[in-house]
């Protein structure tokens, strides 16, 4: 049957482990959540909602004010140039966790990543419901893109030790598929 209980607690279930994971990353000290501003439910400054991705850094050493995290989201007093904003990130807009001073060890959800990046993901192995990754420093420049070529993606994927070579021109970190065994 269509709509069926399994099918509707989806959604719940990976909102749940998103929670989980932020609760235990948090512990380990700044998480930067990576999500789509456009999705339903999001509260963010006026001026990120029409980007593709948006980076946010959490840690109990900030102490954020109204600083809240529940089974369907993050919320916050967020400041941006200066100004608190009231703030609230739906688990179901969150496409990934990372800890910025570990090396952006985390996990990647292929169920809430942007559909603009879907590919430019699935091309890098990310398929997986959950995918655990480390961001590794990319260490060769990359030419500025021209009117020839389009700005390339801001994610560079890469699989094992091999470099990608798309990338903005100033050094920027890799994505690297983590085994779990």
């Amino acid at each position: 049957m269509a709509g069926s209980m399994a099918d509707d607690d989806t959604p719940n279930l990976h909102s749940r482990y998103k929670e989980k994971a932020f609760r235990e990353m948090m512990e380990r000290g700044t998480v930067m959540v990576h999500l789509d501003p456009q999705r339903p439910g999001v509260i963010v400054p006026s001026q990120f909602l029409t980007q593709q991705v948006l980076r946010l850094n959490f840690a109990y050493s900030f102490s954020i004010p109204g600083f809240h995290i529940d089974g369907e989201r993050v919320s916050a007093r967020l400041r941006f140039s200066g100004t608190r904003h009231e703030c609230s990130i739906p688990w179901t807009a969150v496409f990934a966790l990372t800890l910025p001073d570990d090396g952006h060890e985390g996990v990647v959800f292929a169920d809430a990543i942007p559909s603009a990046l879907q590919d430019y993901f699935e091309s890098g192995g990310i398929t997986e419901a959950v995918t655990h990754v480390r961001l590794e420093p990319r260490t060769e420049p990359v030419s500025p893109p021209t009117a020839s070529q389009p700005r390339p993606n801001p994610f560079a994927v890469v699989e094992g030790e091999g470099q990608s070579t798309d990338g903005p021109a100033r050094p920027r970190p890799n994505l690297r598929l983590v085994d779990d065994a």
